[in-house]
């Protein structure tokens, strides 16, 4: 049975949230909050200075907007540090009911992230793997340079085949490899993990 835990209990829970990691963190939930008392716990999410979180309510508006309206955007996304939350909730199937976006283990304190500080979250650091990275670079260069090329082959009389399938190539290569550099430069830089 759940119950509030007095405060001792939370003091000597405060130890380990503050072992929480400083330079990579991991991403442990995502909940969105479609109405009023509503959440949604997913496995994955877009995020868009729009929207927020997509999925979330955030857009439709929120308890703070600006002078036109619209949803603030400094209250767009609600991230809460997921050792905190297990100490608060003690159970993760009561997580959600906090109303927080996104449950991270990452030191959260202002001293670690002042404000304005970007999180980034993506699958080739989250994997580990600079084969992840090289794969969805050599992807994204298909789809990029595939969509020209192909244009072109469509549109342009004389555009020769053999030139958009080596362009094709070169451009899939080329943004592997960027890929794969920018990776490697956030791996080496300790930003990754």
């Amino acid at each position: 049975m759940v119950r509030h835990l007095d405060r001792g209990e939370l003091e000597a829970g405060l130890e380990e949230i503050q072992r929480s990691p400083g330079a990579r963190g991991e991403l442990k939930a995502i909940v969105v909050r479609p109405a009023t008392d509503a959440r949604e716990s997913l496995q994955r999410c877009g995020v868009s200075a729009e929207l927020g979180v997509h999925g979330d309510s955030w857009a439709k508006g929120c308890w703070m907007s600006l002078p036109d309206g619209r949803p603030h955007p400094d209250v767009q996304i609600a991230i809460m540090n997921a050792r905190a939350i297990a100490l608060i909730a003690q159970e993760e199937a009561r997580w959600p009911l906090a109303g927080d976006n996104l449950f991270v283990d990452l030191d959260l304190s202002a001293a670690n992230l002042p404000a304005g500080t970007r999180l980034a979250i993506g699958p080739a650091l989250q994997s580990q793997s600079w084969r992840t990275a090289l794969v969805l670079g050599l992807l994204l260069g298909l789809v990029a340079y595939g969509t020209y090329d192909m244009t072109n082959l469509a549109t342009l009389r004389r555009w020769p085949l053999a030139l958009a399938l080596v362009d094709l190539s070169w451009g899939s290569l080329l943004t592997g490899l960027a890929a794969l550099a920018g990776y490697g430069a956030v791996r080496w830089s300790g930003l990754g993990g």
